[in-house]
């Protein structure tokens, strides 16, 4: 029927219907510019053979037969296997022609692994229905912005775009290799362009050669990552609900893999945070609000410090008093993570909570433990994230804050112990057999320093030292930046900048007018320790691994893994301590500035929530550690601050902080 009422495969090469094209008298029916337009074109009809081959085409196609003739099995057979063939090969060509270089990095060439991350608009729209933002409140009431503020992202949250690369990124000039669906791509179809791209000089922490990424600038930096997964998003969603816009509202993003000191040698962002603090101040007539998430908090308490000292950015002593009126740290890991201790070991950790299943898959199906302890040694960022404060805060071999079984930070059980003296050490790395390779990233032991190794376990002081015995060079590296102890007299340490980075080793600045609100999850379990064994992957930098068959639900241990209670991420000792405990202290808050801690108990929208719990990726009452950027509590505490209407933002305490606090050994 097709081919009777309306074309062939002839008359489509022709340009021209089979029949109906012509009317009786043999001249066009159409308009006379299409004859014109024919005759002008000069259409190549086709050869006899060509026309042979079309009918024979248009026969198996469209299977044109007498009415008298009934299809055959095996002619229905073969109709279904060509159209199969034929299907398959136009599905390929569009597969071929979406992974082309050439499409905009957003596309949907990702929408497989990047759906499970995204919040579908529609039903986000469908959400505010049932529950009006924060900020739509608090504009209703008549309450209006009251003062600038600047947001301060985290680790992984701003995006990174290619200002100088390799023939391979050259085509991408200012796009995002990290934050956008074009991260995702480039991991996929080119992994040695993007791991060469994204890491860091091993040696000096900063660029390549040849290479240059730089942070996206603008509140577009880090609302969003990947699609639609908002980071910044909401937080800006509500804060413009109250009259902020782009001339009282500042992104601050920097490249999060950068050391603290070399975001200002190398981009001088410490100097613009400052001037533009300077400026909003001056042109708003108001003192700015500092709103940090993550690490960005950390990087804040190392500006705070560097911003008034004479080595660095020269403002005096009363620089912070007077230009900052609130200082609010959400989900601040204050005192380090657990996790960073397993990454720069092994290349293991539980999860990367800043991309969810995204970095799931990337560490899961695209990059290998070798891979990932790369990229992590090369981020200069990441040791700012070894947990502080020594066997004080996170416990020694008799116990922690916590009075956890297991208080130290890497374990080794007996069963590891007695493997050592089996016939199965022979299976271990043996680095006598290894080939010579030049691209180990730092030491490789052999046999006999493993075994030692594995003769025990290890407190966060002595797991430091481990870090030092199995790759000393890059250990080298993080002294030269950084220190982990605790001092009890922060004022030894005040010209030290290693130090700037670590609120148990230097104070907070002079400012008795300053307000700190600390803002952090409570109720979802974080990475605490970890159960190791030696590795079975020889010649390699990674000497031990997480022993995954360590399970004790009872004990929060899950594949090798000690949980304790946290954001997901951090856990409570990091988040709440120095808000509880050093900040309270004269020592460590010398001009007395209040500090104010909100705790947001996790209600999983899994229990039975609300619809609009249901809709709302993590829930309304979610205190995961960047889930909480949604948490509808924690908006409207944010939006009360900036607005001054904080009558109703007091101290709200939910966790057992206060007791943790009790069991260390503060003096």
């Amino acid at each position: 029927q097709i081919r009777s009422s309306s074309f062939s495969s002839r008359s489509i090469w022709m340009g021209t219907k089979k029949k109906n094209a012509t009317s009786s008298n043999g001249t066009h029916e159409n308009h006379g510019h299409n004859r014109s337009r024919s005759n002008s074109n000069h259409k190549r009809r086709p050869t006899a053979d060509e026309v042979s081959l079309l009918d024979e085409f248009d026969d198996i196609l469209f299977h044109e037969c007498p009415p008298d003739h009934k299809e055959t099995k095996e002619e229905r057979n073969n109709k279904k296997v060509f159209l199969c063939f034929f299907f398959m090969i136009f599905v390929s060509l569009l597969a071929v022609f979406s992974l082309r270089e050439t499409v905009d990095p957003d596309d949907q060439i990702v929408s497989s692994i990047t759906e499970s991350i995204r919040e579908n608009e529609f039903l986000t729209n469908f959400a505010n229905l049932f529950v009006e933002r924060p900020g739509v409140l608090a504009a209703n009431q008549g309450l209006s912005a009251d003062g600038p503020v600047v947001l301060i992202p985290g680790i992984i949250s701003t995006g990174l775009e290619v200002w100088q690369g390799k023939a391979c990124a050259k085509k991408h000039f200012r796009e995002r290799f990290w934050g956008t669906s074009l991260m995702i791509r480039k991991i996929i179809l080119t992994r040695d362009c993007w791991k060469d791209h994204i890491s860091m000089n091993l040696t000096t922490w900063s660029d390549p050669d040849g290479i240059k990424l730089r942070p996206a600038t603008g509140l577009g930096a880090a609302d969003y990552l990947v699609g639609d997964y908002w980071v910044w998003g909401k937080m800006i969603e509500n804060l413009a609900d109250v009259g902020y816009d782009i001339n009282n509202m500042y992104m601050a993003a920097y490249d999060w893999r950068l050391p603290f000191h070399l975001l200002e040698e190398r981009d001088h962002y410490l100097s613009m945070l400052k001037s533009n603090i300077e400026h909003l101040v001056r042109t708003q007539k108001k003192k700015v609000t500092l709103i940090a998430h993550s690490m960005g908090s950390n990087v804040v308490f190392f500006f705070l410090k560097w911003v008034e000292h004479p080595t660095g950015g020269n403002g005096g002593p009363s620089w912070v008093d007077t230009y900052v009126e609130n200082f609010v740290n959400i989900a601040g890991p204050m005192l380090g993570v657990p996790k960073s201790v397993s990454t720069l070991l092994s290349g293991e950790m539980r999860d990367t909570a800043e991309l969810n299943s995204v970095m799931q898959f990337i560490k899961e199906n695209l990059l290998s433990k070798d891979d990932i302890l790369k990229i992590m040694r090369s981020f200069g960022s990441v040791p700012s994230m070894i947990p502080m404060g020594g066997n004080m805060i996170w416990g020694d071999h008799r116990k922690s804050p916590e009075r956890l079984k297991h208080s130290q930070m890497v374990n080794f059980g007996a069963t590891w112990r007695d493997h050592l003296h089996t016939d199965h050490a022979g299976e271990l790395q043996n680095i006598e057999s290894c080939e010579p390779d030049d691209k180990a990233i730092d030491r490789v032991l052999n046999q006999n320093q493993i075994d030692e190794i594995s003769r025990k376990s290890y407190t966060i002081d002595e797991s430091i030292d481990l870090l030092r015995h199995v790759a000393p060079n890059y250990m080298s590296i993080v002294d030269k930046y950084y220190t982990h102890g605790f001092d009890s007299n922060p004022r030894s340490l005040e010209n030290d900048s290693r130090s700037w980075a670590n609120p148990l080793q230097a104070a907070l600045p002079y400012a008795p007018n300053l307000k700190i609100y600390c803002l952090y999850g409570y109720g979802k379990l974080a990475e605490r320790s970890y159960h190791y064994k030696p590795s079975s992957e020889q010649c390699s930098n990674i000497p031990i691994s997480i022993d995954t068959t360590v399970n004790n639900l009872e004990e929060n241990i899950t594949f090798g893994i000690q949980l304790t209670q946290g954001d997901g991420t951090v856990p409570l000792i990091s988040l709440g301590f120095v808000c509880a405990k050093a900040w309270r202290d004269p020592r460590f808050n010398p001009g007395g500035s209040e500090v104010i801690i909100r705790e947001y108990a996790h209600q999983s929208k899994l229990g039975g929530g609300s619809i609009e719990d249901m809709i709302v990726r993590g829930g309304l009452s979610t205190a995961d550690h960047v889930d909480i950027m949604g948490n509808y509590a924690m908006l409207r505490d944010v939006v009360n601050i900036v607005t001054s209407n904080t009558s109703s933002v007091v101290e709200r305490i939910v966790s057992p902080i206060k007791e943790l606090v009790d069991h260390v050994p503060w003096h």
